[in-house]
Protein backbone atom coordinates (compact mmCIF):
# COMPACT_ATOMS: atom_id res chain seq x y z
CA UNK A 1 0.00 0.00 0.00
CA UNK A 2 0.95 3.14 -0.84
CA UNK A 3 2.21 5.61 1.91
CA UNK A 4 0.06 8.10 0.67
CA UNK A 5 -3.45 5.38 0.90
CA UNK A 6 -1.86 4.57 4.17
CA UNK A 7 -1.92 8.09 5.99
CA UNK A 8 -5.33 8.89 4.22
CA UNK A 9 -6.42 5.28 5.98
CA UNK A 10 -4.72 6.62 9.42
CA UNK A 11 -6.97 9.55 8.98
CA UNK A 12 -9.84 8.16 8.39
CA UNK A 13 -10.01 5.98 11.53
CA UNK A 14 -9.39 9.17 13.78
CA UNK A 15 -11.18 11.67 12.39
CA UNK A 16 -14.13 9.62 10.68
CA UNK A 17 -14.83 6.97 12.54
CA UNK A 18 -13.46 8.08 15.64
CA UNK A 19 -11.86 5.02 16.81
CA UNK A 20 -9.77 7.32 19.37
CA UNK A 21 -12.89 9.20 20.66
CA UNK A 22 -14.39 11.92 18.71
CA UNK A 23 -12.17 15.01 17.28
CA UNK A 24 -12.79 18.35 16.61
CA UNK A 25 -9.90 19.62 14.29
CA UNK A 26 -6.48 17.72 13.18
CA UNK A 27 -3.24 19.40 11.38
CA UNK A 28 -0.18 17.46 9.83
CA UNK A 29 2.86 17.78 8.22
CA UNK A 30 5.02 15.01 5.93
CA UNK A 31 8.66 15.14 7.10
CA UNK A 32 11.67 14.03 4.09
CA UNK A 33 14.66 13.18 5.66
CA UNK A 34 18.29 12.70 3.72
CA UNK A 35 18.64 9.41 5.28
CA UNK A 36 14.98 7.88 6.04
CA UNK A 37 11.60 7.47 4.90
CA UNK A 38 9.11 10.19 5.02
CA UNK A 39 7.06 10.70 8.08
CA UNK A 40 3.99 11.93 9.13
CA UNK A 41 4.08 14.71 12.53
CA UNK A 42 0.06 14.90 13.50
CA UNK A 43 -1.52 16.93 15.58
CA UNK A 44 -5.15 16.06 16.93
CA UNK A 45 -8.26 18.14 18.96
CA UNK A 46 -10.37 15.82 20.85
CA UNK A 47 -13.69 16.83 22.22
CA UNK A 48 -13.44 17.63 25.65
CA UNK A 49 -14.68 14.08 26.71
CA UNK A 50 -12.58 12.40 24.83
CA UNK A 51 -9.26 14.33 25.83
CA UNK A 52 -6.38 12.42 27.57
CA UNK A 53 -6.03 13.62 30.66
CA UNK A 54 -4.08 11.69 33.30
CA UNK A 55 -0.96 9.48 32.41
CA UNK A 56 -2.85 6.47 33.14
CA UNK A 57 -4.91 7.56 30.10
CA UNK A 58 -2.20 7.71 27.73
CA UNK A 59 -0.44 4.24 29.17
CA UNK A 60 -3.81 2.88 27.99
CA UNK A 61 -3.92 3.98 24.47
CA UNK A 62 -0.01 3.80 24.01
CA UNK A 63 2.47 1.27 24.74
CA UNK A 64 5.41 -0.01 23.05
CA UNK A 65 7.75 -3.39 23.58
CA UNK A 66 10.27 -5.25 21.92
CA UNK A 67 8.68 -8.20 19.73
CA UNK A 68 9.90 -11.64 20.96
CA UNK A 69 13.39 -12.35 19.56
CA UNK A 70 12.70 -14.33 16.53
CA UNK A 71 15.77 -13.36 14.31
CA UNK A 72 18.65 -12.00 16.67
CA UNK A 73 20.52 -10.24 14.18
CA UNK A 74 17.58 -8.24 13.44
CA UNK A 75 16.31 -7.80 16.73
CA UNK A 76 19.92 -6.55 17.50
CA UNK A 77 19.91 -3.67 14.95
CA UNK A 78 16.70 -2.67 15.59
CA UNK A 79 17.76 -2.31 19.53
CA UNK A 80 20.86 -0.53 18.59
CA UNK A 81 19.56 1.77 15.86
CA UNK A 82 15.58 2.94 16.20
CA UNK A 83 15.98 3.14 20.18
CA UNK A 84 18.12 5.03 22.95
CA UNK A 85 19.65 4.47 26.21
CA UNK A 86 17.95 5.70 29.40
CA UNK A 87 18.63 10.03 30.21
CA UNK A 88 18.37 12.03 32.89
CA UNK A 89 20.39 11.24 35.65
CA UNK A 90 20.79 7.76 34.62
CA UNK A 91 23.11 9.00 31.95
CA UNK A 92 23.90 12.64 32.27
CA UNK A 93 25.91 12.82 29.47
CA UNK A 94 23.34 12.05 26.76
CA UNK A 95 22.59 14.51 24.37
Amino acid sequence: MCIQLKKQELLDLITKKGILGHTVAHVYTIEFQKHGLPHMHLLIWFKEEHKLKTPEDVDSLISAEFPEDTNSRLFGLVKELMTHGPCGSEKPKAP
